[in-house]
């Protein structure tokens, strides 16, 4: 289970469990060669509104994205560390362009 950040009575998450089952997914697939960029900046935008619906700043939304990344057993399982860091380079690229493109 990823670590969410809770606000006030610890009741209201981000992101919601249901984003980052959908950031899950998305991960996945976009690592299986299934989805690409598009669909990753359709999910992120989408982190992007519930982000700024509960008033966080783009810092708080890549802090919730690098969680959800770092508990894919498929990205643990990556061999090649420079491969991962590519990879993680380039979706916060994506994550950020979202954020501020929304």
């Amino acid at each position: 289970m990823v670590a969410q950040n809770t606000f006030g009575d610890g009741s209201d998450r981000f992101p919601s469990p249901e984003t980052v089952a959908l950031i899950e997914s998305t991960l996945t697939a976009f690592l299986d060669g299934t989805v690409d960029d598009g669909r990753v900046c359709e999910v992120f935008t989408h982190m992007a509104r519930e982000a700024d619906g509960r008033q966080l700043r783009a810092e708080g939304m890549l802090v919730a994205f690098k969680q959800i990344w770092n508990g894919l057993p498929q990205v643990r399982a990556l061999g090649d560390s420079q491969r991962r860091d590519r990879l993680l380079t380039h979706l916060v690229r994506l994550c950020i362009d979202s954020y501020y493109r929304r």
